[in-house]
């Protein structure tokens, strides 16, 4: 994939990034203040392992590209409800599970046990941050313009 545009972020007066301020261009902006950041963070390949299991067991490396979402849920939450937003507008992929999580561990089970979930990816966790990594192909065919995000929260 050829990257040949950097991602630039705008700065207030005190240093901080402004919202949805994110460009990109192949030379920093004269006017303003401006910060590179990384600006192709959902398409570096990720590779999974999966094991399947008949007669023999084999090991099989699958590398593909994916969107690696965050959200941290506030619990206990009381039928797990993930939301998809598209550019921050509610997309309609609104899907419920009659179950409780009182804790990450519970959510994880919850959300990798269910096929309706899981066609959205593979739920992770790294502390208290709930990740989700979505493929890209899937990312695009959920929202075909602006960025993708989600959360979980009670219905």
């Amino acid at each position: 994939m050829k990257r040949s545009l950097k991602a630039y972020a705008r700065l207030d007066g005190t240093g901080r990034v402004v919202s949805s301020s994110n460009i990109l261009a192949r030379n920093k902006p004269k006017v303003g203040n401006w910060k590179e950041i990384q600006g192709y963070e959902c398409c570096n390949p990720t590779t999974y392992t999966t094991t399947l299991t008949s007669t023999s067991t084999t090991t099989t490396t699958t590398t593909f590209p994916v969107l690696r979402l965050e959200f941290t849920p506030i619990f206990p939450i009381v039928y797990v409800d993930v939301v998809i937003y598209c550019d921050g507008l509610f997309q309609g992929n609104n899907i419920v599970a009659n179950t409780t999580a009182t804790n990450m561990a519970e959510l994880l089970i919850i959300l990798n046990g269910n096929v309706t979930f899981t066609q959205f990816g593979t739920y992770s966790s790294l502390g208290d941050v709930l990740l989700l990594d979505m493929p890209v192909s899937v990312a695009v065919s959920t929202c075909a313009v602006g960025p993708v995000t989600f959360d979980v929260s009670s219905y």
